[in-house]
């Protein structure tokens, strides 16, 4: 804790010469620079704080007679120190070296605060571990002899990316350079990107291009489109149209290096022929991306030498490609998303094929960056057991050649799970990923909990031996519901923090921290009662009674805390509160049947199909989510979404019963956005067949961005033995099989659209019960049709219907009609041409 400068109680010697106000001064060079005065200002402040000796800083014309503790490039290095190499220590590197009484902190323009604040702290023991808390060492007496460090990171660009890591102070002090900090130019600046990522619409906006050139946008299908589409890499026209563009955003940003050309974030790369051979010949879709940066960069390097011009290895574009090589002015930045958290990435078995992209990726890239992801972002606030993967991680970056890392961590909001201690255990090991664990640990714990820190040491300790035991795929979009949030394991870390809020109990500061630290229990324990249900005849009742008392309590400490976002996107909090006391009431069940369907449908919670059951094969297409013997109805499911993002607005409403018979139901809710989303459902009266007619209409007085989006989850047995079949516009059939890549990891997914949509039909076909789920609808009201599936879901599959993405004006409508056909696949669908979903 703080103490007040007015008891200094430690003591600082250099060569055996007590450093005082007498008889030292803070040096600087006679035409300092402004990061030099503003490091050599920084150490005067905290000397005085930890010794109470009051340093002058001068420059060094002016400085005799006082022994000097020197920053930045003084000419007293030349007679005193002249092996010291300067130029050799680059942007971030620094030395640290004792000359008899004198002291040189020396580095560049960001070096030199670097060299000032790694002094302080590893050999004063000063500790900045969160903006509003800083450690000072007490009692102590430090004498500095011999000392002679020069250290130059591994990683030039080094950004642990969460809110609490964005001050302007911490960050300097904690050596993090990444793009959002609020680091200036006097704190030394930071790494400016132009255009952080996902750039191509930025750069080639379809607004302003589609209509005259539909060529430079992606061909899906046989024809040209720009939602949820890519740029056609193979058309040479959009080199110099991409140079153009960058040209002027660097004219209005001249500060920065680094320019971001980078796919949007989602699928649908280009699929003309000229890009069909490119990937074929480069073995994938990054081959395409590199010729099309390397060209654009060829273009711009002579007028901006000082650029380095940056993309992704992303999704689809991940695996590297056999012959391009990125110039040495490209930066690929190869991302992780598709992997398990809970696992080294460079050794964990669930972790096999990103492990063979990066090693292919380091033999060809000589600026290779990565973007790794250390929360869950559908649950900020839930517990990510993955803090002793972190060091691993960077030490297996390090030894393959990557020279910048971006950690993408809780960045719209406080109160992330272990948010403070995650972000500086990163910005530590960013700086050097060789430094030991245990003790930054045991560091934080001490210093930001106090006499709380052990019980958080065994509930941190517990988590992590739960998720090992367990084998959980922990993916950064993990439910509650993962197999190690065990009954056990939460009973646990509920005595655990007991205990840790009863030890500091008399310091209100440290209280408010764990009490904070304890969010996820909470989130946890909340999630899990919120959707905890048992069927009741035509109800599902809450499990738990002490699902209001609880949200009370998260409600008080995350106000307090300042949380605005339970998972990423839009500020969410209030609804995710709503949400929760919406759930502690009954869910009422309208069932719609006839002699072999049954679908059961929850009104209250965003007029969801919450089970779809064959009833003579007793074969549950949707099927409900169940964990402990309890049902989770907000999970899987039919759920219908007003806009592309996932779970916008309509999918958890409550919607009003218009009208309702024993096979037929009208749905309707005002959603969030001011959309009002109407839905017919009629189970046929003769087949096993159940009919869906949606329809999004505009009441608000403006226009509106909407696309009505059809999601449901269903069921198969297993992956391997699952196929899909889609009908051919031409005629005939393509089928698909669905098993997972050999290491059975990631998100797998499949976009279809324009001609090569759907014929207004696709089938479902479970290889382990013979049955199919046949879907037909409206081909002119669907615009793409998506399937997903991934290992962390097992034996689910989403096939979702979107319709065009528009600005709806007000009074205007969205339409999609489809049905769902359960039973068994005549012989007449059998299809025509076969192929692998992989």
């Amino acid at each position: 804790m703080k103490r007040s400068m007015r008891h200094p109680d430690c003591t600082l010697l250099i060569g055996g010469q007590r450093v005082s106000a007498a008889t030292h001064a803070v040096v600087v060079p006679d035409r300092a620079t402004i990061q030099e005065r503003h490091a050599a200002r920084a150490l005067a402040t905290h000397l005085r704080r930890l010794t109470g000796e009051r340093l002058p800083v001068l420059r060094e014309d002016r400085a005799a007679p006082r022994r000097a503790i020197y920053v930045g490039w003084v000419a007293a290095l030349a007679r005193l120190a002249p092996d010291i190499d300067v130029a050799a220590l680059g942007e971030e590197g620094i030395h640290i070296r004792t000359a008899g009484t004198r002291l040189f902190l020396v580095g560049g323009q960001r070096g030199c605060g670097y060299a000032v604040h790694t002094f302080l702290e590893e050999c004063l023991g000063v500790r900045w571990l969160a903006p509003d808390c800083t450690v000072f060492p007490e009692g102590r007496t430090f004498d500095l002899r011999g000392v002679d460090h020069r250290y130059v990171p591994p990683f030039e660009y080094r950004d642990p990316f969460a809110f609490c890591g964005f001050d302007a102070d911490w960050a300097a002090r904690n050596k993090s350079n990444g793009h959002a900090t609020r680091l200036d130019t006097p704190r030394g600046g930071k790494i400016i990107y132009e255009g952080f990522v996902h750039t191509f619409y930025t750069l080639v906006p379809p607004a302003k291009h589609f209509a005259a050139h539909p060529e430079y946008f992606s061909e899906i299908g046989g024809r040209r489109v720009h939602d949820r589409a890519q740029l056609c890499l193979t058309n040479p026209e959009l080199i110099g149209v991409v140079a153009e563009a960058i040209r002027e955003r660097l004219r209005r940003n001249p500060a920065a290096t680094i320019v971001s050309i980078s796919q949007n974030d989602w699928h649908g790369n280009c699929q003309c022929a000229a890009c069909r051979a490119v990937d074929a010949a480069e073995g994938s879709p990054a081959g395409a991306l590199i010729r099309f940066v390397n060209a654009v960069a060829a273009h711009l390097e002579p007028a901006y030498p000082g650029v380095a011009f940056d993309t992704l290895a992303y999704q689809y574009t991940r695996r590297p490609p056999k012959t391009a090589r990125p110039r040495p002015s490209v930066i690929v930045r190869l991302c992780s998303i598709e992997c398990s958290f809970a696992q080294p990435l460079g050794t964990g078995a669930q972790n096999q094929s990103f492990r063979k992209d990066i090693e292919g990726w380091s033999r060809i890239c000589r600026r290779l960056y990565v973007w790794d992801y250390v929360t869950d972002f559908a649950h900020y606030i839930q517990p990510h057991p993955n803090l002793r993967v972190l060091q691993p991680n960077l030490r297996f970056f390090a030894r393959n050649g990557v020279r910048g890392v971006f950690e993408q961590g809780g960045f719209q909001s406080p109160g992330g799970e272990f948010q403070e201690l995650r972000t500086w255990l990163l910005a530590k090991l960013l700086w050097n990923p060789q430094a030991p664990f245990a003790a930054l640990l045991r560091t934080f714990l001490d210093g930001y909990y106090g006499a709380a820190a052990p019980y958080l040491k065994r509930y941190i300790d517990r988590l992590h031996a739960a998720v090992a035991r367990v084998g959980t795929f922990l993916g950064c979009y993990s439910p509650p519901t993962a197999a190690f949030l065990s009954p056990v394991l939460l009973n646990q870390a509920e005595r655990l923090f007991d205990a840790a809020e009863q030890a500091v109990r008399a310091e209100p500061v440290r209280l408010e921290r764990v009490r904070r630290a304890r969010l996820p229990l909470h989130y946890v324990r909340i999630a899990l009662g919120a959707e905890a249900f048992l069927e009741r005849e035509d109800a599902l009742v809450p499990a738990s009674g002490d699902l209001p008392d609880r949200v009370a309590r998260f409600e008080a400490i995350a106000r307090e805390a300042g949380v605005t976002h339970v998972r990423e996107g839009a500020p969410d909090l209030e609804h995710r509160l709503a949400f929760w006391r919406r759930q502690a009431t009954a869910l009422p069940i309208v069932r719609l049947a006839n002699h072999e369907i049954e679908a059961d449908i929850l009104p209250a919670l965003g007029g969801r199909i919450w089970r779809l059951r064959h009833r003579s094969a007793d074969k549950a297409w949707i099927a409900p989510a169940q964990v402990g013997g309890h049902f989770r109805p907000a999970e899987d499911g039919y759920e219908e979404y007003t806009e592309p993002g996932y779970r916008s607005p309509g999918w958890n409403e409550p919607y009003a019963i218009l009208a309702r018979t024993s096979r037929s139901l009208v749905l309707e809710a005002t959603c969030g956005n001011g959309l009002r989303l109407t839905r017919r459902l009629a189970v046929d009266a003769r087949q096993p067949l159940i009919r869906i007619a949606s329809t999004l209409t505009n009441d608000s007085p403006k226009p509106q961005t909407a696309c009505l989006r059809v999601h449901p989850t269903l069921a198969v047995g297993d992956f391997d033995s699952a196929r899909l079949r889609l009908r051919l516009a031409k005629g005939g059939w393509r089928e698909l099989t669905l098993a997972l890549p050999p290491d059975g990891t990631g998100q797998q997914a499949l976009s279809f659209a324009g001609r090569g949509r759907p014929a207004g039909e696709w089938i479902l076909v479970d290889g382990a019960s013979g049955l199919c789920l046949r879907n037909r609808f409206t081909r002119a009201n669907v615009d793409v049709c998506h399937v997903n599936w991934n290992a962390t879901h097992a034996g689910h599959v989403q096939l979702e219907l979107w319709s065009p993405r528009v600005l709806l004006k007000p009074g205007a409508s969205l339409r999609i009609t489809h049905t769902y056909w359960c039973g068994v696949a005549p012989v007449t669908d059998r299809p025509s041409d076969q192929h692998t979903a992989r």
